[in-house]
């Protein structure tokens, strides 16, 4: 069995975090907030108590707080 050697292993880590580098997506927003998509189809982080991340309606979130669940 062949095993990486210090310049193999290098060299694979560098290649590993220059293709993983553009993958991540950066959100920026405060704790507690969604992921949800803005008009541009970007994410963004969203308030759930004011009704971000979801599609129309009242989300289930408010209607539990609100005592109209089921």
């Amino acid at each position: 069995m062949k095993f990486l050697d210090k310049d193999g292993l290098a060299y694979l880590w560098l290649r590993l975090k220059k293709s993983l580098a553009g993958k991540q997506d950066r959100l920026h927003g405060r704790p507690g907030q969604v992921v949800g998509f803005n008009a541009q189809g970007l994410p963004e982080g969203q308030d759930p108590a004011a009704g971000g991340g979801r599609a129309g309606g009242e989300s289930s979130f408010q209607r539990l707080l609100s005592g109209r669940w089921p």
